[in-house]
């Protein structure tokens, strides 16, 4: 029920006072008795007597009337005060009860309303405990709708980890179990070529030997005719030259020497050396084993290297690209230059590229790769996803982009950006490289190139570093930027010509994965980046784009949010065996 506003109480009324008794009325004085007349005579004097008396009756009629109204007076004074004091003591009756009603009335308000406010403060209390079970009960359901949130993630993050672990287990099996076919390849390869290696040794030797006796008795041959006409030919030379001494003798004479021409050979002309028809030294006619043998493929015009680039367009600092014949374009057809981007309809592909031979690009901001991995977590072996130059919807046109505002991966050919491989700048954390001149102490890394001044700063600091350049220590500062100048210098000394396979053609390196053949891919380079959540991004690179990989982080650290960004080497094993693993080596 509502509660009734309260109202103020009315205030007391005051007390009737008693009303006064009534005084009662004075007594009505006696008329004065008449003052005696004068004595008449006589006969008056009988007359008198009888008035006399008839007034004294008149007199005592007069009291007792007066004593009867007195009386009257009195007991209506008595009556009236009676029923004054009866209608006092009913007012004062009538008065207590109203008080003793007011009061009543009163102390029920007074009732009423404490009773009214203990409901409201209960109703209020009430409320309160309903609002605070309804909290609790509130938080008690956020509660276990988190747990049970948490224990889904949980079995969410146990499954994916299982899932994860078993793809990683079946791609591991199927690696083996492909490494193993290809070493089982390899091995009845290697014995095949061991078994035409030695038939072919056996009957080199047997052509050998053949050819040996032949050259031999041609020899023979050859010699006792050179022989023959040697002494031929030295015994015309003795002739020609005895008859020359006789003819100078009979035409010399004294002063010859003046005013006349001197011979060129005062002494005779100097015997000629013999002619050879046949060189000691000539090669044997092809055998008729070698005659057979199939001639090798012809070496293409468009040399690729192992990332699947062509090396005939790659920039040079020396040569430029061979230009296309001119040839008569048609209207109707379309081209790669022609087509545009529809904007009413979706995205579509352009027609296929024109050019000749593999994306190549001279700008330094777009460093050519030959793929990007990610890998979830530091520890991670196999990466999560991946993008790879010419394999599926992409283009060998793949390309890096180093800014300042981080890293971005775009499809050139298509002009279809990648943006979820985009890594922003404040998310760095630490990058590595791997450049194998650099990193492998090679001499061309640490030494400055002849002709130029080294810089004594740089170059004390290579030098001091020279020994742990390949170890994994992270650089900030000064320290980074040398690191990332030297390395520079050794990829336009080394990587941009192209010289890694060639200068590094000796060098074995162990591998973390526990390989122990020949590592044929040394020309390529690795940029690993890591987040600040453990991600991995790695980036292989051809070695003709690595000179573009040091101007690039050159241009990342000169951002704000790079100032603390580390710089680091890779360890060669670790750099072999990502590229083994990834199939690169």
């Amino acid at each position: 029920p509502k509660a009734r506003p309260e109202t103020p109480p009315p205030p007391p009324k005051p007390k009737a006072k008693p009303e006064p008794k009534p005084e009662p009325e004075p007594e009505p004085e006696p008329e004065p008795a008449p003052a005696p007349k004068a004595a008449k005579p006589e006969p008056e004097k009988q007359k008198g007597s009888w008035e006399k008396a008839r007034e004294e009756m008149r007199k005592k009629e007069e009291e007792r009337k007066i004593r009867e109204a007195e009386q009257k007076r009195r007991e209506e004074a008595a009556k009236r005060l009676a029923e004054l004091r009866a209608k006092d003591a009913k007012e004062r009756q009538e008065r207590e009860k109203e008080r003793q009603r007011k009061e009543q009335e009163a102390r029920e308000k007074k009732e009423r309303l404490e009773a009214e406010e203990r409901a409201k403060e209960l109703a209020i209390k009430l409320e309160k405990e309903r609002k605070e079970r309804e909290r609790l009960e509130e938080e008690a359901k956020v509660i276990r709708e988190r747990e049970a949130q948490r224990q889904k993630e949980e079995r969410e993050l146990a499954e994916k980890k299982k899932r994860e672990a078993e793809e990683r287990e079946a791609r591991r099996k199927k690696f083996a179990a492909e490494r193993e076919a290809l070493r089982k390849k390899e091995a009845e390869e290697a014995k095949r070529r061991e078994e035409e290696k030695k038939q072919k040794e056996l009957e080199k030797q047997r052509e050998q030997e053949r050819l040996e006796k032949e050259k031999a008795e041609k020899e023979r041959i050859e010699r006792e005719k050179a022989e023959k006409e040697k002494a031929e030919q030295e015994q015309a030379e003795r002739e020609r030259a005895a008859r020359e001494t006789a003819d100078r003798e009979r035409m010399s004479y004294a002063y010859s020497g003046v005013g006349e021409k001197i011979s060129m050979w005062p002494n005779g002309r100097p015997p000629a050396a013999p002619k050879s028809t046949t060189s000691s030294t000539s090669r044997p006619p092809p055998s008729a084993a070698s005659s057979q043998r199939k001639p090798g493929p012809a070496p293409s015009a468009t040399k690729s290297n192992v990332s699947g680039v062509s090396t005939e367009n790659s920039y040079r600092p020396y040569d430029k690209p061979k230009q296309p014949k001119h040839r008569g374009s048609m209207s109707s057809l379309g081209s790669e230059s022609s087509w545009a981007a529809s904007q009413t309809t979706g995205r579509t592909t352009p027609p296929p590229s024109t050019r000749a031979g593999p994306y190549s690009t001279k700008d330094p901001d777009k460093i050519v790769i030959s793929g990007v991995y990610l890998f979830m977590t530091q520890f991670s072996k196999t990466p999560a996803s991946q993008l790879i130059s010419g394999v599926g919807t992409v283009t060998d046109g793949l390309i890096l982009r180093v800014t300042t505002e981080g890293l971005f991966i775009d499809d050139d050919v298509r002009d279809v950006p990648q943006r979820e491989w985009d890594v922003k700048t404040w998310t760095l954390k630490q990058v590595e490289v791997w450049c194998p001149p650099h990193c492998l102490n090679s001499p061309a890394a640490s030494s400055p190139v002849p002709g130029t001044k080294p810089n004594p700063l740089l170059y004390k600091m290579a030098s001091s570093r020279a020994r742990d350049r390949g170890a994994t220590q992270p650089l900030v500062g000064e320290e980074a930027d040398v690191y990332l100048t030297e390395m520079l210098r050794a990829c336009k000394t080394c990587c941009r010509l192209g010289l890694c396979n060639r200068k590094f053609r000796d060098t074995n390196i162990p591998s973390s994965t526990g390989q122990t053949g020949e590592w044929k891919s040394k020309g390529l380079h690795l940029l690993r980046a890591t987040n600040r959540e453990g991600k991995r991004y790695l980036f292989v690179i051809d070695e003709s784009e690595s000179w573009k990989i040091s101007t690039g982080l050159q241009r990342l650290r000169k951002s704000p949010l790079a100032q603390q960004l580390a710089v680091s080497g890779m360890m060669a094993s670790d750099a072999r065996g990502t590229l083994e693993m990834l199939g690169w080596a």
